[in-house]
């Protein structure tokens, strides 16, 4: 997992948090992830990781971990991800690699991203069409 703070300048590295440059690293076409349980246990012995379940995501410095629990099932739907100047909400989805239903899925998460006043941009990834949201929200 993956995510930029702020733009860096033209003389600046990118500044990520979730994954750093020492982060343990696996042959092939994912070296930095995101893995199955199968192919890692990077985390094995490694208290900095905390395990969601569906998710292991690794504690970093300075972010605070917030799980999103739904009142009417009390399952937790989401864990947010929270630094100083942004935040990452990791939600976890399964489906069939056929069938289609991932299109019918985005599209649910391109109008719950418009109905809280945010926007979604579709880009070609290494995994296939992926969605970048920015959806705005208010701080203290």
């Amino acid at each position: 997992m993956i995510f930029r703070r702020k733009s860096p300048g033209p003389d600046q590295d990118d500044e990520f948090l979730g994954v750093e440059a020492d982060a343990p690293a696996l042959p092939g076409d994912r070296p930095r992830g995101p893995w199955d349980r199968s192919e890692t246990a990077a985390d094995d012995g490694d208290d900095s990781y905390i395990d969601l379940g569906g998710l292991v995501v690794r504690g970093q410095p300075d972010v605070e971990v917030h799980l999103q629990v739904d009142e009417q099932t009390s399952e937790v739907a989401a864990v947010m991800l929270a630094g100083a100047e942004s935040g990452l909400e990791l939600r976890a989805f399964a489906a069939p690699r056929s069938g289609g239903i991932w299109d019918d899925v985005r599209a649910d998460i391109v109008a719950e991203a418009a109905r809280h006043g945010g926007n979604a941009t579709e880009q070609d990834g290494e995994f296939g069409t992926e969605l970048a949201l920015v959806v705005p929200v208010v701080t203290p």
